[in-house]
């Protein structure tokens, strides 16, 4: 049975992040040299949470913004960077739908790492239907997944079906 979205955000909170934040780094390093273009100046990452992430580049942009739902990790993840010195990424709590919303064609970069395959489909449509709309004409969507084959599977069923065709696929 699914969940509410009350369940599903009190899934997603709490002690999740202390799982999130032991998550290895590797495991992003690998997206640096795609995103380390000058050209990328506006950057925002969806469901940010421990944001490990922007750790690694936020000397290499000089801003980004991190969108979360939970308090919990907005408030840490706050706290975190403040401590290390790290001035240049917002943290934000809007619906990422509604963030969408508001916005045309402002960004350069999104980055949606490790949230696809939690979500459900109307969700996914409404959220990367608003990606769509805030990035920029020669933007870019960067989706990381631990399970990609599970990702393209249970995808499928929504008619992305050119989806492999135009993405840029690296796997480890």
């Amino acid at each position: 049975m699914p969940l509410n979205e009350v369940e599903r955000r009190n899934r997603h909170s709490g002690d999740y992040f202390a799982v999130l934040e032991n998550l290895p780094i590797s495991r992003l390093q690998r997206l640096l040299p795609f995103i380390n273009s000058k050209l990328f100046k506006r950057v925002v990452d969806f469901a940010c949470g421990a944001s490990n992430f922007f750790e690694l580049i936020h000397d290499r942009r000089p801003s980004a913004e991190g969108i979360d739902f939970s308090p919990d990790f907005v408030a840490t993840v706050q706290r975190r960077a403040s401590a290390q010195g790290i001035r240049n990424i917002s943290y934000h709590r809007p619906d990422i739908v509604e963030l969408c919303s508001e916005h045309s064609d402002e960004y350069d970069v999104i980055t949606e790492l490790d949230f696809s395959g939690h979500i459900y489909d109307e969700d996914f449509l409404r959220i990367f239907g608003g990606a769509h709309r805030i990035l920029k004409p020669s933007g870019a969507l960067f989706i990381h997944t631990p399970k990609l084959d599970f990702f393209f599977k249970t995808k499928a069923r929504l008619n992305w079906y050119d989806l492999k065709a135009h993405a840029n696929l690296y796997k480890q």
